[in-house]
């Protein structure tokens, strides 16, 4: 016989998750095709980080309390994080984003449904709202 853990508890697995490893985590973006596998790790993505002027990792401390969504899974979001281009190193295309705790763990890492976004010029912007789903089904 399976397992069978309930809404409540994905819920406070999720915050736990939170207080642990997610609040201070750093979001980070990733400039190659990659589509995200099981087997990457932290430096996959660090092979593939974005270069261009006035790119720094974003701290991430604004998570919501672990929630249940209408898909029965416990899910969290933070706020909408955006980075700016100033202009050197540009043009450069960003494919997703990746997250890394404070230990430099990879977390998990997003690539962009819509394809990459090019930044060519001075004022340009990538804008993600991070957001984790824990679901045990």
């Amino acid at each position: 016989m399976a397992n069978y853990v309930p809404n409540i508890a994905e819920q406070l697995l999720l915050d736990v998750l939170i207080a642990e490893e997610l609040d201070s985590a750093e979001l980070r973006l990733f400039v190659a095709n990659h589509t995200p596998v099981a087997g990457d790790v932290a430096a996959t993505y660090l092979a593939i980080e974005a270069a261009f002027g006035g790119y720094a990792p974003q701290t991430l401390n604004s998570w919501t309390p672990a929630a249940i969504n209408a898909g029965g899974a416990a899910e969290t979001e933070e706020t909408v994080r955006t980075f700016l281009a100033t202009g050197a190193g540009l043009p450069e295309t960003v494919f997703g984003v990746f997250v890394l705790d404070l230990a430099g763990d990879l977390v998990y890492a997003d690539k962009f449904a819509t394809g990459g976004i090019t930044l060519a010029a001075a004022g340009q912007t990538v804008s993600y709202l991070p957001k984790f789903t824990l679901s045990t089904t």
